[in-house]
């Protein structure tokens, strides 16, 4: 579903980017089924609209598309678009884009249940392959790891952050014997190192999850 405001110009003049921003977390907090907001990247909005902005939300049940367009439309005009259910997967969960200005902002909704579920696997160090060719799941840790905390009502998110700040040893076991033998050729790593080749080593990353 697409919703374009028309017409918004001179309301929109009223508020910055960053206060509209504002507005939108202000406006999720309100909603009871959401529990935590985190933004990746810096806690600023990107300057010169150079990138989109990502946002998790948590949640014991994902608000339904009906309470996310009631909690959209309550904004007014002062977001551009709307789109709602762009996309669903178990790696990005329920996505909606909201555009502020120029700036466009994605809106991944997750259960607490299975966000839960899916860092347990990954500390446990089940799901050390690249998943649909494209999506490396020991990533989501770096992601939660250093997310911004915009809101946070059961300290669901501040909790989940501190679970990652120690490297377990069972995924470092387990990721140094799965990765170890791809990669494991003394002649290029000597070459590499006294080359001081940068490029080799993003090679040797991306040998790690062929």
């Amino acid at each position: 579903m697409v919703i374009i405001n028309e017409g918004i110009e001179e309301k929109i003049m009223c508020k910055t980017s960053n206060e509209v921003f504002s507005l939108i977390i202000d406006t999720l907090s309100k909603n009871d089924l959401i529990l935590s907001i985190g933004k990746t990247g810096t806690k600023d909005l990107p300057l010169n609209n150079d990138s989109d902005v990502d946002i998790f939300i948590f949640s014991e049940k994902v608000p339904n598309f009906t309470n996310r367009e009631k909690m959209y439309t309550k904004m007014g005009n002062y977001i551009r678009k709307i789109e709602i259910n762009k996309h669903e997967s178990k790696h990005w969960g329920f996505v909606d884009f909201l555009k502020i200005d120029e700036i466009e902002l994605c809106l991944m909704y997750f259960s607490v249940k299975n966000i839960n579920e899916e860092i347990v696997k990954l500390l446990n160090g089940d799901r050390l392959e690249k998943e649909n060719n494209y999506f490396y799941p020991i990533g989501r840790c770096a992601t939660i790891k250093t997310i911004n905390i915009l809101y946070d009502k059961n300290n669901f998110l501040n909790n989940l952050k501190q679970q990652l700040t120690v490297y377990p040893n069972e995924l470092y076991k387990k990721s140094i014997e799965y990765h170890l033998p791809k990669i494991n050729d003394k002649e290029d790593f000597r070459r590499a190192i006294t080359r001081k080749d940068v490029m080799f080593y993003h090679f040797v990353l991306v040998l790690c999850y062929c």
